[in-house]
């Protein structure tokens, strides 16, 4: 893999051979600090521990030695690191990702300016080039080109890079065949067989008139900021935020169910709110958390918090409050800080699941933003809409037409 040379135990690759091109981007990188990490700890995680090293702009070989321990048990991660006089762990105050060892590592670990340019090898074609804005001083990298792609029956060539296929974003690296279109479908679809138009819910050769996007729907009701009922349509007095498990919420903070024969008024606006079984877990603008039992129909928890993010609820209730991540017991009232939080969690499965992004309220749908992408699951889309469900399906609503999922 042509001409290489070591120094404080780092092997940097020159090329094919030495010009002085490659010589000069070998001379920036060997101004990097070299540190020998000593991990202790899962196989998997070391990857995220060295990439964060070489993105703070330090080298890995022989140098100021920095030992990191690292021991996971079902979501929680227990980690300790010691550099020089240096030492810090968490082992009171368990982390549910790397976030919060990298964090501490950042007031340590001053970050260095990194070379622009570094030296790739590409493997399939076996021959060196120049590439710039990566943090290694080598790198195994092919260069990308054209590939074929057949969509159903039709054939394109595009150039390597991400896609978006009928609201599926991919990754196109190779020849590749999109036959996973079937669960996407043009136009809004939701709740079955009912195609809204923007003007009609349209169910076979039955329609209804309705104004805007329905959040709930059945032969009987159509519910949004409108009310359809035995063919009469009112305007809502009070803005619909939300209709599950046949009760709908409004946005003065009341609870009715889908007939409104009966209601609940909450002493405030709720601003994140999240459904788990009979369980309706609401966060306020006031910084009161409420678990409401929806069957029997009556408040099982309140407290009050400072600085109320975000509240969910899988075995426990978590609240996401003043920075820090707490856990609830809401019937033995046990509380526990688990975490601090900078970014933001989803309840997937019952765990909690840290994101780096912003989860869309409410956070029992999970669909959470990154800056350029949202997410539901394992599906990546653009120009989101909405996410509603029934039974048997989730119906990610965007502009480009809508996700059926099976539930």
């Amino acid at each position: 893999m042509g001409v290489t040379f070591e120094a404080s135990g780092v092997i940097f690759f020159m090329g094919d051979e030495i010009t002085n091109q490659a010589s000069q981007i070998i001379q920036e990188w060997l101004k990097q600090p070299v540190i020998t990490l000593l991990y202790e700890g899962p196989d998997d995680l070391k990857f995220y521990v060295e990439n964060y090293f070489y993105k703070r702009g330090y080298l890995i070989g022989i140098g100021e030695p920095v030992y990191i321990f690292l021991k996971r048990k079902n979501d929680a991660i227990a980690w300790k690191f010691r550099y020089k006089d240096i030492e810090k762990d968490n082992f009171l105050s368990l982390s549910y990702s790397l976030d919060d060892l990298f964090q501490s590592l950042d007031k340590v670990f001053e970050k260095k300016n990194i070379p622009k340019k570094s030296i790739a090898f590409d493997p399939i074609k076996e021959n060196f080039y120049i590439v710039e804005n990566v943090f290694k001083p080598f790198v195994i990298k092919h260069m990308e080109n054209m590939y074929k792609v057949k969509v159903g029956s039709e054939i394109r060539y595009i150039k390597e890079g991400f896609y978006d296929f009928y609201g599926n974003v991919v990754y196109i690296g190779k020849d590749t065949k999109i036959e996973n279109v079937q669960s996407f479908v043009s136009g809004v679809c939701l709740f079955g067989s009912f195609v809204y138009d923007g003007r009609k819910l349209i169910l076979g050769k039955k329609s209804v008139d309705f104004p805007e996007l329905p959040i709930f729907a059945s032969e009987k009701r159509i519910i949004s900021q409108h009310y359809w009922y035995e063919k009469i349509l009112e305007k809502n007095k009070v803005s619909v935020l939300d209709v599950f498990n046949n009760f709908v919420l409004y946005s003065d903070g009341s609870l009715s169910d889908l007939e409104r024969t009966w209601k609940y008024k909450f002493s405030d606006v709720p601003f994140d709110w999240f459904v788990s079984g009979n369980l309706l877990v609401l966060a306020f603008v006031n910084g009161d958390v409420v678990v409401f039992d929806l069957s029997k129909r009556r408040v099982l928890y309140k407290e009050k918090f400072k600085k109320l993010y975000g509240v969910g609820y899988g075995k426990y209730l978590y609240v996401n409050a003043d920075k820090k991540l707490f856990r609830i017991d809401i019937w033995s009232k046990k509380k526990e800080d688990i975490s601090e939080i900078s970014d933001d969690f989803l309840i997937e499965d019952g765990k909690v699941k840290f994101v780096r992004g912003i989860v869309i309220r409410p956070r029992y749908k999970m669909v959470w933003f990154d800056g350029e992408f949202y997410h539901f699951k394992d599906i990546k889309f653009k120009n989101y809409l909405n996410l509603l469900y029934d039974e048997k399906e989730y119906f990610i609503i965007t502009l480009d037409g809508t996700w059926r999922i099976k539930r």
